[in-house]
């Protein structure tokens, strides 16, 4: 029931502000936030740690395909030592100081990581899945960085890019990732090699000067060509921003999460109401009832009342625990298929049941009510306790002709309960991770509004449709009125949002465990990097 989760990817060459701070939010939401370096090792590392990023054991991979380091195939240390070549050890050594405690410095050749964008592949069917945990690859170059992209997507991995808009090489990666966000770098001024500045037009002078006196230089750049260049390279992306443009990534996270859940919600809840009105006129054909619904009964719970309940699900506030919430993967769309079908058989499809009953019900006692008014001195017309009249020879059953109000009021009367119990029903969709009892209703303004638009709307409809069909009665018409209708149907009918509450919220608290199990286990493996090492 989430949202795919992400996979920040940062291709930018230095260090902001907010950068370690937008990397824990992002960890705490189950976003991994991947550097992706053109630099050796060594200097990668530095960098990432400055980020955040974790640097450790099983953190770090080079997708340099270089012959003179080989993959490493050993598990304990001395034999992923030996793997190294003699100058790459040297190298290493020769970079740190003294007191460095070189155990701790080779302690991730111990772990067994790929090496070499070639080899991530097998290493992700033969060995583990480490090589999707890990937040730092260095030796990149933009092919390998694509095809790094592409595997994490292979893998059902939501891949969101954020790089430079004037580097060319990244607009292949830009339309590789599901999501990418292109970058402005702050406006150059070129200057000669006497140290005076470039000559040019009017524009670059206008340019240049701003940038001296540090004012916002966007106003005058936009005519220069880097600013064309910046436009092409970024059309692949979602959005493009300034280097000094007031963008929180984790706030566009917390609004895109909020906005694909309620928007979640609503279809499903749509879903829902659309299939009930199916499984109803099923269910009553599948009894030789006379139609259940009217076509015009259909199109106005299918196209009013359903769509204005589904709309009300996007107005509700988000979770406060949405950036702490562990999302799927975007594989397996259909793993949920299941579970939502029972779901639905016990939330809605007694609905669709006590709707057919109400109309038996209804039929039974009209019958009974034309027996004993037009057929007083007749044995030969029967009425049946739930399903009215059997009349095989008529339209459906006999209450096509003469009897057709009293079965327009029925219809009328299913299509009011069917919208009672939509409204009720989608008071438990409003909020699915807290049980209704510690919901506060005023919280829920929109869905308030939306419930109450369509509960008028439906008794308005109702009042017009009893109107016109009691107008339109002939005068030697038999037809039936709201008292005519038994008690027990307003018993059943109007308390069955009672226990449909208690249906909902049952199966909200079912789902509420499951969820809950699915969360704590998602953050074990986000967090967990021992991958062949794990005890488990």
């Amino acid at each position: 029931m989430q949202v795919e989760m992400f996979f920040l990817l940062s291709r930018t060459c230095c260090i902001v502000q907010d950068v370690v701070r937008l990397v824990e939010e992002l960890d705490g939401a189950g976003i991994r936030f991947v550097h992706f370096s053109s630099d050796s090792e060594l200097k990668s590392k530095v960098f990432a740690a400055k980020m955040g990023l974790e640097t450790g054991w099983n953190c770090h991979i080079s997708l340099a395909e270089d012959e003179e380091q080989e993959y490493l195939q050993a598990t304990d240390g001395r034999e992923s030592l030996s793997c190294s070549t003699g100058s790459r050890v040297d190298e290493i050594i020769d970079g740190l100081s003294q007191d460095t405690d070189l155990e701790t410095v080779f302690m991730n050749y111990k772990a067994r990581l790929p090496r070499g964008i070639k080899q991530v592949r097998p290493h992700l069917e033969n060995v583990d899945n480490v090589p999707l945990q890990v937040s730092l690859f260095t030796d990149c170059t933009p092919h390998a960085t694509q095809e790094m992209i592409e595997i994490l997507q292979e893998n059902g991995e939501v891949v969101c890019c954020i790089g430079s808009a004037l580097n060319i090489e990244n607009i292949a990666i830009f339309a590789q990732a599901d999501v990418s966000f292109g970058l402005e770098p702050i406006c150059p001024l070129p200057y000669s090699k006497t140290g005076s500045s470039v000559d040019g037009g009017d524009v670059l002078k206008d340019t240049f000067a701003s940038l001296r006196q540090g004012t916002d230089c966007r106003k005058t750049w936009h005519h220069l060509p880097i600013w064309l260049a910046c436009v092409l390279n970024s059309l692949p992306c979602s959005l493009v921003f300034h280097r000094e443009d007031n963008i929180r990534i984790a706030s566009l996270v917390h609004k895109a999460r909020h906005i694909t859940m309620s928007l979640r919600r609503c279809f499903l809840f749509l879903w829902s109401c659309l299939l009930t009105l199916t499984v109803s006129v099923t269910l009553g054909s599948l009894f030789f009832l006379p139609p259940l619904l009217s076509g015009l009964h259909i199109i106005w719970l299918s196209v009013v009342i359903a769509p204005l309940l589904s709309v009300s699900m996007l107005t509700v506030p988000a979770n406060k625990r949405l950036m702490t919430t562990m999302t799927a993967k975007n594989k397996e769309h259909v793993r949920d298929l299941r579970r939502l079908s029972v779901y639905y058989i016990i939330g809605f499809v007694p609905q669709a049941m006590v709707v057919v009953l109400c109309f038996g019900l209804m039929l039974g006692q009209f019958c009974e009510n034309v027996k004993e008014t037009v057929f007083t001195n007749s044995s030969n017309h029967t009425c049946h306790p739930l399903l009215g009249m059997r009349d095989s020879a008529s339209n459906w059953n006999g209450w096509g002709l003469e009897y057709v109000q009293s079965l327009a009021l029925a219809q009328d009367s299913n299509s009011f309960l069917l919208a009672l119990y939509f409204v009720f029903a989608s008071l438990t969709f409003i909020e699915r991770s807290k049980p209704l009892r510690k919901l506060r209703i005023a919280d829920f303004k929109g869905w308030g509004i939306c419930a109450g638009i369509s509960f008028v709307l439906q008794i308005i409809y109702f009042s017009i449709s009893t109107w016109a069909w009691s107008n339109a009665a002939a005068a030697d018409m038999f037809t039936s009125r709201l008292s005519d209708i038994p008690v027990t149907v307003y018993v059943i009918g109007l308390f069955w949002p009672l226990p449909l509450l208690v249906v909902h919220e049952l199966v909200k608290s079912h789902d509420r465990k499951i969820y809950a199990r699915y969360q704590k286990r998602r953050k074990l493996e986000f967090q967990t990097k021992l991958g062949m090492n794990s005890p488990v």
